[in-house]
């Protein structure tokens, strides 16, 4: 499924911070996972954890501490197509959840912590893990000299095994990218209800 994603130029914060200095935490926090989005790193909810119910509260978490933190997420063209080809789905409760993140998605946009940075490509026939794929691969290579980092929020396996490949294939160890589980980053977005400093 396609993912909402954060890459350099598509991600960060409304705020100028004086210096840059990478988070020395583990990614299971939400302080480490805010500011590496306002650092620009890659970053991404896979439409999977956004259709899912049991997940919202830690959707609403994130863009509550994103709408704090004054800093957004992008959504790219690949998510808001499977989610518009969702949305007429034969299968009613399928078409009512993707109804409904794609009002959510708007929502976050009028509260400025989500931004669509790209135009619809019009690629019905494209696979979307791959987009996701390309994308992380792209900014591993490219992003903090070569030295980029990922976070993805997935449920599904075979993406999250592709995933932890792309390091390698880079000569890197794999903990240039993180993989939250639906039920970790719910975890950690509802756990620390305290003001990030």
């Amino acid at each position: 499924m396609a993912s909402s994603w954060n890459h350099s130029s598509h991600s960060g914060t409304l705020r100028r911070s004086a210096t840059r200095s990478w988070p020395s935490y583990t990614p299971y926090d939400v302080r480490a996972i805010i500011e590496r989005i306002e650092h620009g790193d890659f970053f991404c909810i896979d439409t999977n954890i956004w259709l899912k119910g049991d997940y919202e509260p830690g959707i609403e978490g994130m863009l509550g501490w994103l709408k704090e933190r004054r800093s957004f997420i992008a959504i790219s063209a690949a998510q808001r197509e499977e989610l518009n080809k969702l949305r007429h789905d034969s299968r009613p409760a399928l078409a009512s959840a993707a109804a409904t993140v794609a009002r959510r998605m708007v929502n976050a946009a009028k509260d400025q912590v989500v931004r669509y940075p790209d135009p619809p490509a019009h690629r019905p026939d494209a696979y979307l893990d791959n987009n996701l794929i390309r994308m992380l691969r792209a900014h591993l290579r490219r992003a903090n000299g070569g030295m980029g980092y990922g976070i993805v929020v997935t449920d599904d396996v075979e993406l999250t095994g592709r995933i932890y490949t792309l390091p390698a294939e880079q000569g890197r160890g794999s903990e240039a990218v993180t993989v939250l589980t639906g039920p970790e980053f719910t975890a950690v977005m509802r756990r620390d209800k305290r003001r990030i400093p």
